[in-house]
């Protein structure tokens, strides 16, 4: 059973009474609960609103910790994200861990490098 799910049954509420006090489609709250799709970065706040949770509570997503800003908008690309992560085991995170470190350094020696003129004209090099 998803987290979505608890917390629904915990209010005591049907999925139409959700749906209806939402503005999120029924059929879509269902097959929200039962993994077949993903929350949607409009659903996500929404939810995070009406059951007075933080998203961790919702996407089970225990090792990773949100930054609780009120207007911070979830994109289609950080549940894809998070749903990659959920399915590594603690080796693949560590090594990921790493890769995206090296990512963030060889990020950081491009910017350094245009700043001192050595790439002059690679703007796009900003870029990963």
């Amino acid at each position: 059973m998803t987290r979505l799910r608890e917390l629904r049954l915990k209010t005591g509420k049907s999925i139409k009474q959700v749906s209806n006090e939402t503005g999120i489609a029924s059929n879509y709250l269902s097959e929200m609960e039962t993994g077949k799709k993903d929350i949607s970065r409009k659903c996500l706040p929404i939810l995070c609103n009406y059951y007075k949770c933080k998203p961790n509570d919702i996407l089970e997503y225990d090792d990773f910790i949100f930054i609780d800003e009120s207007n911070r908008e979830f994109r289609e690309i950080d549940i894809k994200l998070l749903n990659i992560l959920k399915a590594l085991d603690e080796s693949d995170r560590a090594e990921l861990e790493n890769f995206i470190n090296f990512l963030i350094y060889k990020h950081q020696k491009r910017i350094e490098d245009i700043e001192n003129g050595s790439k002059k004209g690679n703007w796009w090099l900003l870029v990963l």
